[in-house]
C-alpha cells in the first residue's frame, strides 16, 4: 500500500529501548502513526520486554498485535483491547464511555454468533474497535505495535485500516475541527516495515519513520556470539582457522539471508518439514504435519526434526485445548523458502496436506484448508466442493471477510454456470453484509447475464434495487423494482416478490421527495395483503412484515405532511404488531418512527426519548439505519439549541452513513451540519462543507431533495451575509429547475420564499409581489412550520414596504412564536424585526424595546452552548448586530457578551482570510497591538476577539503552549479597555506553594504565619480598578481554588490570618498550558471555577503552527540584540531551517537561540555553519520540510510608529492655541461645550445618561444646558 506524507526519520540507528520510548512519549506523539523500520518481528519479540518497561516509565502501556501468536502476543485487536480494557480499569483510568463501548462490544461478539451483529470485517465492527480504542487513549493513552500485518486476516486488516485512516486522521472530522480535542485519541500506532510493503493504507496519513537498521546487524553478532553457535563453528570446520575464516567470509550481512543461509545446512528431512510449514502458511496440528511427511516420504526421525528446529527457532508451538500446532516464527523467512521451491515440488506438498486434512478428519476447519490446499494443488473439482461448503460455513457463522477471500478464489476457478451463479449470490450477501453496495452491485450485475428463471431474475431485481437505494440512485432503483412487478404481476404464487417491488420502489420514491407516489405504493400493497389474508391465512408471517412495511412509509409520508397525528397512529399500531410477534428490530423502527412524529411536533424531548429507546431496543443495527437515528438526534439537539451535542451527533452520523454506504443519509447529515454552522454565525465553516457535498455529487445527475439541498443552503447563508445579489443567482439555479418533484420540493419553495427578501433589499418590490401572489400554500395541516414562517415574513416584509404594518401587528407576533418552538431561531428573529418595526412606526417604542430584548437574552442562552471558537463569529452575524443596534437605539438591556464594538478591525478577504497590508485601514489597527510581532491570521483573529472583549469586564482564558506569548495577549486586553489607566498585576501561579500563593494573591497581616513580621498588600488589592494576570492558573491547589472563586464570584476576600472582607474591582485574565476541561474530569480543577474563567476563551498557537512569522521573529530579535547598532542577517538557509523545526519552547525558545547565536557569530550574517555548532539545542524537536509557502525576506512593520504619522490630539490642541492665542481659560470653555454637545447627541437629549458619560453632576450639567442658547436648542431638536 501508498504511505502519506513521512516526517522527517528519526535516527535512533541502532535498538535502543530507551530512545525509542522517549520518541513514541513525546506529547507531539500523540495520536501519530510511526513506522518502525530495520528491525525484524522475532528481534521485537525478544527485547519486547525492554521496551515494554521503558514506556512504562512514561505512563504508556505497551500492546504487540501480532497475527501469528509469537509469543504470546494477542492475535486480534480484539483481544488487544481487552486486555487494554483491564489495564485501564486496574489503573484507574477506565472512562463510562470506554466502558459502555465495550459491554457492546462484549455483548455483540455473543450476539454476531445469533446474527444480531455484523461480524468481524464489517464497517461497523471496525469503527466500533476503532472507537473504543480511541476512546481508552484518552484516559490511558497507550502504545499500540503491530508486527506481521501482512498475515492479518481481512477483518483485522479492516480494523486497523480503519485506525489509521479515521481515528488517526480522519477526514470527516475536518469538517468538525471543534471536536478534534474531545473526538481524537492520545495513544501511538507503530507498524514494523517489513520485507513485504504494510498492508494498510497510509497514502493520506502523515507517518514518522524510527530508523533501527543498525539492529539487525546487532543481531547477528549476537547470535555469533552464542557460546553454543562458535562450538558448532568449530566442530563443523575442525578449528583450521582457514575454514573457519572461509565459513565467516561466506555468511550474509542481512537477518532474512541468514536465516535461509542456516536452513541450506540442515538434513534434508528438516528443510521438507521446514517446506511443508511454509507452504501450509497457517499453524497446523502435528498430526496434519506428520501425515502430510509421510505422504512426501520424509516422516522419518519426524520427532526428533521437530525437536531439532524448535531449539534452533525455526519452527513455534502453539499449544491449545487439548491440541498442539506449529509453525514457522519468522514469517519473512517463510516467503523466502517458498519462493526457494519449484512450482511442482509446491503443488505436491499442496496435495499432501489436503490429503492429509482429509485423512485426520478435521471438520472443524477443514472446508477452507481443504478448498485452498486442493485448488492450489490443481485439483479444481475439490477445490470448488470445498470452498463452496466452507463458504457456507463462514457466511453462516457471519464471518464474512474470510467468506469474500474464499469466494474470489474459487470465482477464478469456477467455470461452470452453476458454480458462478452460487459464488456471484454468495458474494452480494457478502459484500451487503460488509457494506460495500458498489461490489454487490457489480456481480448483480454478473448474476443477471447467468439467471434464465423468471423468479430468480425478479428477486435479483429487488436485491439490486435495495443496493441501488443504499447509494442514493433512486431513479436506477425504481427502474429495478418496476422490473421486478413487472415480472411477477401476472403469477399469483409470486405474490410475495410483487409486494416487495412495489415496498422497495415506495421506497424510492420516498427518497427522491416523490411522497405523494411512494404513499400510492404503499396503499396497492396493503390491497394485496388484505386479498392474500382472504385466500391464505398460512402465510400470516410474511403478510405481516409486508404489512408493517407498508403502513412504515404510507406514515412517514403523512408525518411529513403535517398529518402528525395519524402517522402516530401507524406507528402505535406497527409497535403492537411487532411485539406480538416477537420482532425486537421492528418494535425498534416504530420507536424510531415515534420520535421522528415528536420532533415534527416539536416535542423535543419526548422525540429524544423515542430516538435512544430505539436504540436499546434494535437487536441489529440493520433494523434502523444508525445514520438515521443519529440524524434526528443532531436535530434534535440543535433545535434546542445544544449545538455540541448536535455537532457530535451529526459527526456520528457522517460516519455511520460511510460505515453503512449510505450517501443519501451521508448528504442528509452533511447538510444539517452545515445549518448548525449557519445557526452559530459560522459561515466559512458552513461553506467548506457545501464545497465538501458538491465535490461527492460531481457527477450525479440527481437533482431532486438531498442533492438541491446544498444549493438551497447556500442561498440562505449568502442572504444571512447580505450577498443579495449572490444569494438571488443561486436561488434562480433551484426555482428554474425543469425537473417537476425538483420545483415542488420543499428546499426549494423556501427558496423561493427567501428570495423576497433579497429581491426588496435590491429595490425589486414587483418581483417579491409577484413570487407571494403566485405562491400556493399547502393546506394548514399539511404546513411546514418553517415554510409557514417564511410566508409570513415575506407577506409582511412587502407590507411594511408599502406602510402597511397591521400584517406585521397582527400575525407576525404568533408567526415569531410558532417559528422559535419549531426551533428555527433566525427566521424567527427576522419576524420579531419586522413586529418591532411595526410597533415603532405606531408609537409603541417600549413593546418593541421589550421584544427585542428578550430576543437577544435568547441569543445570550443559545451563545452559551456555542463551541467558543465560533462565539465571536455569533456576535458578529449581521442580523444579530442590527439587533444590538436597535435594542441601543431604543434604550434597551445589551448584554454584556454583545456590547461590542468591531469598527477598528478592518474586513478579512472571505477566501484567503488575508488582509492587504498597505491598506492604511489596516495599518491604524494593526498598529494597536505593534508589541506582538506576526501577520498570521491565526494573531489578526486574537486581536479581533480582543476587539471585542477588551471593553467588557469578562474573565479572559488564555490557553496554548509554554513561551506562546500569551503575557503580551494578557497586556494587550488590558491595554485596549476601560481599565487601561488602572494597574495591570502579573502572578505566575507556579512559582509559589500553596500558602504563599494564598499571601501573594491576598496579602497576609502581620503574624499570620511564622516570617510574617508585618502586613502585605496581595496582588488583588494592587490591581484594584485594573487587571490581574494569573499565569499558570492550572497549578494552583484546591484552596487556592475555593478563594479564587469567590473573588471571581463576589469580589470579595479575606487577607492570610484576617477576618477583615475586602471588596476589589479586578478584571482577571488567566493562562494555562494544561488542559483544563480534562483536570476537571479528573477531578484536579473545580467545575465551577473553570466555567467562571472562561468567559471567553482564546487559543494562543503555538509557533510550529505559525512558521511564516519565523523569519520576522528572527529578524525582530536580532534588532533587539543589536544594541542599536546594524542587526545582523540571517541567510535564507538558515531562516528555512529555523521555519522547519518544531520548536517545543515556542517563541521564548526561538529567542534565546537568537540571542545565544548572535553572541558567537563575527561576520555579519549567520550562516548554516553556524548553526550547525549548535546542533545540540534542536535535540528536542523534530524538522518538518513540507513547509508552507514563507516569506523569507520580510521587512518589520513599524506598526508602533504608524500611530504617530497620525495627529495626536494633546499635540494638535497645543498648536491650536498657539496658532490662535487663546487663553487657558477659553479653550477649557471650548472644549467643555464640545464634550457636552456631543454627549447630548450620543444620547439623544438625555440629561440623565450624558451626565453618566461625562462624569457631572446631573443637575450642574442641565443648568450649563439651560444657560446655554446653542446646548438648550440642541436638546429641544433631539427630544423634540
Amino acid at each position: 500500500m501508498s504511505e502519506g506524507p513521512r516526517r522527517q526519520p528519526n535516527e535512533v540507528g541502532r535498538w535502543d529501548a530507551e530512545a525509542i520510548a522517549d520518541n513514541l512519549a513525546r506529547p507531539e506523539s500523540a495520536g501519530q502513526i510511526f513506522i518502525l523500520k530495520g528491525v525484524t518481528a522475532s528481534h521485537v519479540h525478544r527485547d519486547a520486554p525492554q521496551l515494554r518497561g521503558a514506556l512504562d516509565k512514561h505512563g504508556l502501556p505497551l500492546f504487540i498485535l501480532d497475527p501469528t501468536g509469537a509469543a504470546g502476543t494477542g492475535t486480534k485487536f480484539l483481544d488487544i483491547l481487552n486486555d487494554y480494557v483491564r489495564v485501564a480499569d486496574q489503573r484507574g483510568r477506565l472512562s463510562d464511555d470506554a466502558r459502555h463501548l465495550f459491554e457492546f462490544v462484549s455483548s455483540a461478539s455473543d450476539q454476531t454468533q445469533s446474527g444480531h451483529f455484523p461480524a468481524a470485517g464489517g464497517n461497523l465492527y471496525a469503527d466500533t474497535l476503532c472507537r473504543l480504542w480511541t476512546s481508552l487513549s484518552k484516559g490511558l493513552p497507550a502504545v499500540l505495535l503491530v508486527l506481521n500485518a501482512q498475515h492479518c486476516p481481512p477483518s483485522e486488516l479492516k480494523a486497523l485500516d480503519h485506525l489509521s485512516s479515521f481515528f488517526f486522521a480522519d477526514p470527516i472530522e475536518q469538517l468538525t475541527p471543534e471536536l478534534d480535542a474531545i473526538e481524537k485519541g492520545q495513544g501511538r500506532l507503530v507498524y514494523l516495515e517489513g520485507a513485504d510493503a504494510i498492508p494498510v493504507d497510509l497514502e493520506h496519513v502523515p507517518t514518522t519513520t524510527i530508523d533501527l537498521s543498525e539492529a539487525a546487524e546487532e543481531s547477528v553478532r549476537e547470535f555469533l556470539a552464542d557460546p553454543a553457535v562458535v562450538r558448532r563453528f568449530i566442530e563443523s570446520t575442525g578449528g583450521d582457522p582457514r575454514r573457519l575464516g572461509e565459513l565467516v567470509e561466506s555468511l550474509p550481512e542481512d537477518v532474512e539471508n541468514f536465516w535461509l543461509f542456516r536452513y541450506d545446512r540442515l538434513e534434508r528431512l528438516e528443510r521438507t518439514l521446514i517446506n511443508v510449514l511454509a507452504v501450509a502458511a497457517e499453524p497446523i496440528l502435528v498430526d496434519t504435519l506428520h501425515s502430510a511427511l509421510s505422504l512426501l516420504q520424509a516422516s522419518e526421525f519426524f520427532a526428533r526434526s521437530l525437536r531439532h528446529l524448535t531449539e534452533l527457532g525455526f519452527v513455534e508451538r502453539k499449544i491449545g485445548a487439548g491440541t498442539v500446532r506449529v509453525h514457522i516464527e519468522s514469517p519473512e523467512f517463510a516467503r523466502a523458502v517458498i519462493d526457494t521451491l519449484e512450482q511442482d515440488t509446491r503443488r505436491e506438498i499442496h496435495q499432501a496436506l489436503a490429503d492429509a486434512e482429509l485423512a485426520n478428519d478435521n471438520s472443524e476447519a477443514s472446508a477452507a484448508f481443504l478448498a485452498r490446499h486442493c485448488l492450489a494443488a490443481g485439483n479444481v473439482a475439490a477445490g470448488l466442493k470445498y470452498g463452496k461448503r466452507a463458504a457456507k460455513r463462514l457466511i453462516s457463522r457471519r464471518d464474512y471477510d474470510q467468506a469474500q477471500d474464499l469466494l474470489e478464489s474459487l470465482l477464478e476457478f469456477s467455470e461452470r454456470d452453476e458454480d458462478s451463479r452460487e459464488i456471484h449470490a454468495q458474494l452480494i450477501e457478502v459484500h451487503s453484509a460488509l457494506g460495500n453496495h458498489r461490489k454487490a452491485l457489480a456481480h448483480c450485475s454478473k448474476l443477471q447475464k447467468l439467471v434464465d428463471d423468471e423468479q430468480a431474475l425478479a428477486r435479483l431485481n429487488c436485491q439490486t434495487g435495495q443496493l441501488l437505494i443504499r447509494i442514493g440512485e433512486y431513479d436506477s432503483a425504481t427502474d429495478r423494482f418496476v422490473k421486478a412487478a413487472d415480472l411477477t404481476a401476472q403469477n399469483p404464487e409470486l405474490r410475495e416478490i410483487w409486494i416487495e417491488a412495489k415496498l422497495g420502489e415506495g421506497e424510492a420514491m420516498f427518497s427522491q421527495g416523490r411522497h405523494q407516489a411512494a404513499e400510492e405504493r404503499a396503499l396497492e400493497v396493503l390491497e394485496q395483503i388484505e386479498e392474500a389474508r382472504q385466500l391464505d391465512t398460512r402465510d400470516r408471517h410474511h403478510l405481516d412484515m409486508s404489512l408493517l412495511h407498508a403502513r412504515n412509509l404510507i406514515g412517514k409520508v403523512t408525518v411529513l405532511r403535517g398529518e402528525c397525528q395519524k402517522g402516530r397512529e401507524l406507528f402505535v399500531k406497527n409497535r403492537t404488531l411487532a411485539a406480538e410477534w416477537g420482532w425486537d428490530d421492528e418494535v425498534a423502527r416504530a420507536e424510531a418512527n415515534l420520535g421522528l412524529v415528536c420532533l415534527q411536533e416539536k416535542d423535543f424531548s419526548e422525540a429524544l426519548d423515542r430516538l435512544e429507546r430505539a436504540r436499546e431496543i434494535a437487536r441489529s443495527p440493520a433494523a434502523i439505519p444508525r445514520a438515521y437515528v443519529f440524524l434526528n438526534l443532531g436535530i434534535v439537539h440543535q433545535r434546542k439549541g445544544r449545538y455540541e451535542e448536535a455537532l457530535r451527533h451529526y459527526l456520528e452520523g457522517l460516519r455511520a452513513s460511510r460505515q453503512e454506504g449510505a450517501e443519501a443519509s451521508y448528504g442528509l447529515a452533511a447538510y444539517n451540519l452545515v445549518t448548525l454552522y449557519q445557526d452559530i454565525g459560522a459561515f466559512e465553516r458552513a461553506l467548506s462543507i457545501i464545497d465538501h457535498l458538491e465535490e461527492r455529487q460531481e457527477g450525479d445527475e440527481t437533482t431532486h431533495f438531498v442533492g438541491t439541498l446544498p444549493t438551497a443552503v447556500l442561498g440562505s447563508i449568502l442572504l444571512d451575509q447580505r450577498k443579495y445579489e449572490e444569494a438571488l443567482e443561486v436561488f434562480a439555479r433551484l426555482t428554474d429547475a425543469d425537473d417537476e418533484s425538483t420545483a415542488s420540493s420543499l428546499p426549494v419553495r423556501e427558496a423561493l420564499l427567501r428570495s423576497v427578501e433579497a429581491h426588496l433589499a435590491l429595490g425589486q418590490k414587483k418581483a417579491a409581489e409577484r413570487i407571494v401572489e403566485e405562491f400556493e400554500l399547502p393546506e394548514k395541516e399539511a404546513r411546514q412550520p418553517q415554510l409557514d414562517a417564511l410566508y409570513e415574513l415575506a407577506r409582511i416584509l412587502i407590507a411594511i414596504e408599502d406602510g402597511d404594518y397591521e400584517p406585521a401587528l397582527t400575525s407576525g407576533r404568533e408567526a415569531a412564536e410558532r417559528a422559535h418552538g419549531a426551533g428555527h431561531t433566525r427566521d424567527a428573529l427576522r419576524l420579531s424585526f419586522a413586529v418591532a418595526r411595526a410597533l415603532r412606526e405606531n408609537d409603541r417604542p417600549e413593546e418593541a424595546r421589550a421584544l427585542l430584548e428578550r430576543e437577544l437574552q435568547e441569543l445570550k442562552g443559545r451563545a452559551a452552548d456555542i463551541p467558543v471558537a465560533h462565539r465571536g463569529d455569533f456576535f458578529s452575524v449581521p442580523l444579530h448586530q442590527d439587533l444590538v443596534t436597535v435594542v441601543r437605539e431604543l434604550k434597551g438591556e445589551v448584554p454584556e457578551e454583545f456590547d461590542i464594538e468591531h469598527d477598528d478591525a478592518p474586513e478579512e478577504d472571505a477566501k484567503s482570510n488575508t488582509v492587504d497590508a498597505q491598506d492604511p485601514a489596516f495599518k491604524r489597527w494593526r498598529s494597536r497591538y505593534g508589541d506582538i510581532v506576526g501577520e498570521d491570521p491565526r494573531l489578526h483573529q486574537l486581536f479581533r476577539i480582543i476587539d471585542r472583549v477588551a471593553e467588557s469586564d469578562s474573565p479572559v482564558l488564555l490557553q496554548g503552549e509554554s513561551g506562546t506569548g500569551k503575557e503580551l495577549m494578557a497586556e494587550a486586553v488590558h491595554t485596549h479597555s476601560k481599565r487601561t489607566s488602572g494597574p495591570f498585576v502579573k502572578v505566575n501561579c507556579a512559582a509559589f506553594v500553596e500558602d504563599l500563593l494564598l499571601s501573594e494573591l491576598f496579602g497576609h497581616v502581620k503574624g499570620a504565619f511564622t516570617g510574617a513580621v508585618s502586613e502585605k498588600v496581595g496582588r488583588f488589592e494592587l490591581a484594584d480598578g485594573g487587571t490581574i494576570f494569573l499565569d499558570e492558573i492550572g497549578d494552583i491547589s484546591a484552596k487556592t481554588q475555593v478563594a479564587l472563586l469567590r473573588v471571581l464570584q463576589e469580589g470579595t476576600f479575606e487577607k492570610v490570618g484576617g477576618t477583615e472582607t475586602q471588596q476589589v474591582d479586578v478584571r482577571v485574565v488567566c493562562a494555562t498550558n494544561k488542559n483544563l476541561e480534562e483536570m476537571v474530569k479528573r477531578g484536579e480543577f473545580r467545575l465551577d471555577l473553570y466555567y467562571r474563567l472562561k468567559g471567553v476563551v482564546m487559543e494562543v498557537p503555538a509557533l510550529r503552527q505559525r512558521r511564516q512569522d519565523i523569519p520576522r521573529l528572527v529578524a525582530h530579535f536580532a534588532r533587539v540584540y543589536a544594541g542599536g547598532r546594524q542587526p545582523k542577517q540571517f541567510s535564507k538557509d538558515v531562516l528555512k531551517f529555523l521555519a522547519s523545526y518544531s520548536w517545543p519552547g515556542n517563541i521564548r525558545e526561538l529567542q534565546n537561540f537568537v540571542k545565544s547565536i548572535l553572541l558567537f557569530v563575527e561576520g555579519e550574517t549567520v550562516e548554516m555553519s553556524h548553526v550547525q555548532e549548535f546542533s545540540e539545542f534542536f535535540a528536542d524537536g523534530e524538522v518538518d520540510f513540507e513547509l508552507p509557502e514563507i516569506d523569507y525576506e520580510v521587512e518589520l512593520e513599524e506598526y508602533e510608529e504608524v500611530g504617530e504619522t497620525y495627529e495626536d490630539p494633546e499635540e494638535a490642541l497645543v498648536e491650536q492655541i498657539i496658532a490662535e492665542g487663546l487663553s487657558l481659560a477659553s479653550i477649557k470653555k471650548r472644549l467643555e461645550l464640545e464634550s457636552i454637545r456631543r454627549a447630548l447627541i450620543e444620547t439623544g437629549g438625555n440629561i440623565t445618561r450624558a451626565a453618566e458619560i461625562l462624569q457631572m453632576k446631573r443637575p450642574r450639567l442641565s443648568q450649563i444646558v439651560n444657560s446655554t442658547d446653542e446646548l438648550l436648542a440642541l436638546k429641544k431638536e433631539l427630544v423634540g
